[in-house]
């Protein structure tokens, strides 16, 4: 015998709360048997601390942006072939082909907005007819999976009357995904860099000019007399003292991922899993003290010379571990900044 509808959501109520259903006679804050909800450690998003908040934004490799203005407008697809004959065959589910849409709990901002328009349609949202969620005149109530981006019409609501919707229309979605980094297996936790090497010292100050020597004896009138004695040489000034080797120093953790991405706020890492073979150091514009290093970082490739300078990467704790680099050129991120190195 198949489930009641009563017992599917006497299960999906208890699970919801983390409760495994044993009876629709027990209470759901009296059953035994914990369920907590499953989360795959691979679909973590890494980067979610990044997602704008204040207001809905695109970000580079962590947020995407679907917009009508702008073009870019999700034309979706059916996901079933399964159709509603009294509904001109429009398909009750409809599917975006991108998963990770960001939900309205960051900002109610991020809520997907629906339009029926044209095949191609430019702009949906302005030469279109918006669907809300809650349907036109009784029908076209609509809920959308943002983990798989998913649109559910509500069966036998499909609005074939009031905005028209015939098989000659198409379904768009605007809103926005998370592109950043997911998945624990992505945090990790390293040494600290060392800074960049910092300007040569200055030019230790001239010795002091030897004393004059003394001046030789005046020879006697008459006949000519003797040549005065050379006066002594001075002895050598002193030389000055050289100066220091200039030097800053920051605190860091380090990422073993190698993609051109914002490794995140406090952390470093390179494009290359073996350190003699990197050529680029993607480094946050925030050490691991959440200091803003980027007017630091930007002054590094103001300077002419073919050489930039030096970084000394090494372990905290053991400087005897360390790779060091030349510094070729600096190309600054929203987020971050990538060194060239040789």
């Amino acid at each position: 015998m198949a489930l009641s509808d009563s017992q599917k959501l006497d299960y999906l109520f208890k699970k919801l709360f983390g409760y495994s259903r044993t009876a629709s006679t027990v209470n759901t804050t009296a059953e035994s048997i914990a369920s907590p909800a499953f989360l795959r450690g691979d679909n973590v998003w890494v980067e979610a601390s990044q997602i704008p908040t204040a207001s809905p934004a695109a970000l580079a490799n962590i947020v995407s942006a679907w917009s009508s203005s702008s073009g870019t407008a999700v034309a979706c697809t059916a996901a079933t072939a399964n159709t509603l004959a009294s509904n001109a065959g429009i398909y009750q589910a409809y599917t975006t082909g991108k998963i990770d849409w960001i939900p309205p709990e960051f900002n109610t901002g991020y809520a997907v907005s629906v339009y029926i328009d044209s095949v191609n349609a430019a702009d949906p949202a302005s030469t279109g007819q918006r669907l809300f969620p809650d349907g036109t005149g009784g029908a076209g109530e609509w809920v959308f999976d943002y983990q798989s981006g998913t649109l559910n019409f509500i069966t036998n609501t499909l609005p074939v009357t009031s905005p028209v919707f015939t098989s000659s229309k198409v379904v768009y979605v605007v809103g926005y995904t998370y592109i950043g980094v997911k998945g624990v297996q992505n945090i990790s936790a390293g040494g600290g860099a060392t800074g960049p090497t910092g300007a040569t010292g200055a030019t230790g100050a001239q010795g002091t000019t030897g004393a004059q020597g003394t001046t030789g004896t005046q020879g006697t009138n008459g006949s000519q007399g003797t040549t005065g004695t050379q006066g002594t040489t001075g002895t050598q000034g002193t030389t000055g003292a050289t100066g220091d080797t200039g030097s800053v120093s920051f605190d860091y953790l380090f990422s073993t991922n190698t993609a051109n991405t914002n490794p995140t706020s406090g952390y470093l890492k390179y494009n290359n899993a073996t350190a003699s073979s990197a050529t680029v150091i993607y480094i946050s514009k925030y050490d691991s003290f959440s200091t803003d290093l980027s007017s630091f970082l930007s002054t590094i490739d103001d300077s002419t010379s073919t050489v930039k300078g030096h970084v000394r990467v090494s372990l905290k704790g053991n400087n005897s571990n360390f790779a060091i680099f030349t510094i070729d050129s600096v190309a600054a991120n929203a987020e971050y900044y990538g060194i060239a190195v040789s």
